[in-house]
């Protein structure tokens, strides 16, 4: 049977923000200092790992994660710099 967002009630949404420096890797010369001065110290986008599907969600809001699975699901925010935070947490 396929999982599906109501046979994983109860199980944990991961939500991992993506910061600027965690990009700097994969950046062009001079992207970080943009990214940084329009993003400052919050996050600059998020990965949502959730229990029924098997790859990542890369998105900017995560609000409507929030809204839809809040009272049916565990919603874990980490800090981290993506898939390589979530495979060293897990």
């Amino acid at each position: 049977m396929a999982k599906t967002p109501k046979s994983t009630e109860g199980q944990e949404i991961i939500i991992i923000a993506t910061y600027p420096e965690d990009l700097a890797a994969v950046l062009l010369p001079g992207d970080l200092e943009l990214y940084k001065e329009k993003y400052g110290d919050k996050p600059c986008g998020y990965e949502v790992y959730y229990p029924w599907k098997k790859h990542r969600h890369v998105t900017w809001f995560i609000e409507e994660v929030y809204e839809k699975y809040a009272e049916t699901h565990r919603i874990v925010l980490k800090k981290g710099n993506g898939i390589k935070n979530l495979r060293e947490t897990t």
